[in-house]
């Protein structure tokens, strides 16, 4: 994706945003463009660097953006954002926690509860797993298992 802006003029301008499409059999370039009062991203910037250890398979971030978790084949570490200054682009954030969970597994999704006391972990496994983070250190709460086998309902009499 490339960004474009005019830059003759010194006030704001509406932002194009072009996206070139590989996947059709044209290959044209789309303009989406944005009034300057929307609030879409002007440019990225790096603002950390997280040393996560192995593939990440999943990110996750919480809604107060305290917490950063990340997650690789069946770890799970959780970084806390409030303990460094992200206004440099080599900054490492602090593990706040670490743990095993799905193991062997690659994890998919984590997510936060939005009062940031539990986290739902899931992934290439059967398993959903409930952590309770409110008591400090994560502890696996419950463990939900899921089938994947296709089981036939037999149809009711009544319907046709």
């Amino acid at each position: 994706m490339k960004m474009e802006e005019d830059e003759d003029v010194d006030e704001p301008t509406d932002l194009t945003v072009r996206r070139t499409d590989s996947t059709g059999a044209s290959n044209q370039a789309v303009d989406a463009i944005f009034p300057t009062d929307t609030k879409v991203p002007r440019e990225l910037k790096k603002k950390a660097v997280l040393t996560h250890g192995q593939s990440v398979s999943s990110i996750g971030y919480s809604s107060s953006g305290n917490i950063l978790t990340t997650g690789g084949k069946g770890i799970v570490k959780m970084w806390d954002t409030t303990q460094s200054s992200l206004d440099s682009s080599t900054a490492e954030l602090p593990i706040k926690a670490e743990f095993e969970c799905i193991k062997g597994a690659y994890i998919r999704s984590c997510k936060l509860t939005t009062d940031e006391k539990l986290m739902v972990v899931c992934g290439e496994s059967k398993d959903i797993v409930i952590v309770d983070l409110a008591t400090g250190a994560p502890r696996v709460k419950a463990v939900l298992s899921v089938s994947s086998k296709n089981k036939k309902t037999k149809p009711n009499s009544n319907q046709k």
